[in-house]
């Protein structure tokens, strides 16, 4: 793994850039961002001056030699991007030996917790290394940012500053979502500095990385959400590229999901028995779904409707139609007895009108008689009944035309 931007510019933060040699609150000589002759040459000493870009380009060459040991301590144990940043901050400051276990007293207690994978203890263990006392801050911030994910919010270079730190390029999505490719941007881009060169870099950066497809996305779901987070991320980027068919965005794992990433997988030409991993829905499947290709939409398919399911898939539709067919009738028929319900009431209590009256029900009198075994069981209004039966079974098929439709038009139906 590789430092990111943002652990570069928290690190940095920490460190800060010295272009003039000095001692440290240990009495030994540092230039640049904390460099020291521990790290090679140039050996800083007494008088030492470099340019501030000369310090950027020495701390890219050093941060390596911070790297490599976390990378050697931890390896076969899947990081994320801000734990690792917060690890390799914390060994630019303790040194390697605490993580390679290469001196004396062994490797850190820290070290061990995260090896067996007790990462709530380890960041208690963190806090163990806080000698001198001006150290406590830095250690507080190192300790945040192993727990907390950059989606969430970025580091804090001390735990007293105000604000987070800040990062002048595009968080790519890796970093946004704690996911742990290697970030090869140069630390010259993810930090202030009001040199042309730097101004220039900065325009670079933005210009490099507008419209990837690997995006910010605010992942914020709704309020009362109780779901799995990473199952709504997933559902979200699924739904970005145009798998309608997620369903709801819950973050529930469901067939809908389930079927959506099926649809996904085969339509990005994979093995289904070869990435039965992704189903676990971590950041493996996230970041697996962001890379892949967004869904191919059929031109002929792309306005379909009921119509053209029915032609093409009548056995589909029709139990559908025939539970539409039976709420319209419902409601028809509920008209049609409240209807004649009404006549039959005016007619009794209009005496001045009863040839009228006697006349409309003589008429009526044969849809009554058909319908009557059916008010004894209904009561007074059985209209009201048949109307409400007919609206209830509406309100419960029209949502499942509309699904019908959209599988048409994903070719999940043919």
């Amino acid at each position: 793994m590789k430092t990111s931007a943002i652990g570069k510019a928290a690190l940095i933060s920490r460190e800060g850039v010295k272009t003039r040699a000095y001692r440290d609150s240990v009495g030994v000589w540092t230039i640049g961002v904390g460099h020291t002759a521990g790290a090679g040459a140039p050996i800083p000493k007494a008088g030492m001056k470099i340019s501030y870009a000369e310090a950027l380009s020495l701390f890219d060459r050093d941060i390596v030699k911070y790297e490599n040991p976390v990378n050697e301590a931890f390896q076969g144990i899947e990081l994320t991007q801000h734990q690792f940043d917060a690890l390799v901050s914390i060994c630019y400051n303790i040194g390697e030996g605490w993580f390679t276990g290469r001196r004396k007293g062994g490797t850190a207690s820290f070290v061990k917790s995260i090896k067996v994978l007790n990462f709530k203890k380890a960041a208690i263990n963190i806090m163990k290394f806080t000698e001198p006392k001006e150290i406590t801050t830095r250690r507080e911030a190192e300790r945040d940012q192993f727990v907390t994910p950059y989606e969430t919010r970025l580091p804090k270079g001390r735990s007293n500053d105000a604000s987070t730190v800040k990062v002048n390029v595009p968080i790519t999505f890796e970093q946004r979502t704690s996911i742990s490719p290697p970030v090869t941007e140069s630390v010259s881009t993810a930090i202030s500095t009001t040199t042309f060169a730097g101004q220039l870099a900065k325009l670079w950066a933005w210009a490099t990385n507008y419209r990837k497809p690997n995006v910010i996305r605010a992942y914020e779901p709704p309020p009362g959400f109780k779901g799995n987070m990473n199952v709504y991320k997933v559902q979200v980027e699924l739904r970005a590229k145009g798998y309608t068919e997620v369903g709801k965005l819950d973050g529930f794992r469901g067939e809908d999901t389930d079927g959506a990433l099926r649809s996904f997988i085969l339509d990005n030409g994979d093995d289904l028995n070869k990435t039965q991993g992704l189903y676990k829905y971590d950041y493996t499947t996230l970041s697996y779904v962001v890379t892949g290709k967004p869904k191919k939409v059929d031109p002929s398919r792309a306005f379909a409707d009921t119509r053209d399911v029915a032609h093409n898939a009548p056995e589909v539709i029709a139990p559908v139609n025939s539970l539409v067919r039976i709420g319209l009738s419902g409601l028809g028929l509920g008209g049609l007895v409240e209807t004649l319900q009404s006549v039959r009431d005016a007619a009794d209590s209009a005496s001045q009108t009863a040839d009228a009256a006697q006349s409309a029900i003589a008429q009526a009198k044969p849809v009554l008689d058909v319908l009557g075994p059916f008010f004894g069981f209904m009561g007074r209004n059985p209209g009201l009944i048949l109307a409400g039966f007919g609206l209830f079974a509406l309100i419960i098929v029209t949502p499942q035309v509309g699904r019908i439709v959209q599988m048409f038009r994903d070719k999940r139906i043919n």
